[in-house]
């Protein structure tokens, strides 16, 4: 079993969701994958490993809230970035007061941008795995 801690959020979204559907209502639950092109790219300086672990067992222990797994999917979304400035952009957006370790890891970055992504005419792609829970509302 993994070593991570659940989220308090995550038993109180699950929560909420059965307590507002009717019987046969369904969640559906979209959440990155801690693996892939992308996830590997952010690593260094926007690990998620934890969270995305904690949100799987927080899917995993729906039963409890009276929810139960209908289907689980895999897709592969792709993140394209015209350059790398964009792609710190956007992840400083996300997490400000990263622009210290963008700063001590830029090597490792570009580094990791130029080596994980796929050049297109638009910028550089990078994949990263979805897992796709579709629950349904019991009783």
């Amino acid at each position: 079993e993994n070593s991570c801690k659940y989220s308090a959020d995550d038993f109180k979204a699950l929560s909420e969701a059965a307590r507002v559907l009717k019987p046969g209502g369904m969640v559906y639950i979209s959440e990155p994958m801690a693996e892939g092109e992308h996830f590997d790219l952010r690593k260094p300086v926007h690990d998620e490993t934890s969270v995305r672990n904690a949100a799987c067992k927080a899917i995993g222990k729906a039963a409890g809230h009276g929810l139960t797994p209908e289907t689980e999917t895999t897709y592969l979304h792709q993140s394209l970035y015209p350059d790398y400035d964009t792609f710190r952009n956007r992840i400083q957006a996300i997490n400000p007061g990263l622009d210290d370790d963008f700063d001590k890891l830029e090597k490792t970055l570009k580094n990791n941008f130029d080596s994980l992504g796929h050049k297109t005419e638009e910028g550089t792609c990078f994949g990263q795995p979805m897992q796709v829970n579709l629950l349904v509302k019991t009783g």
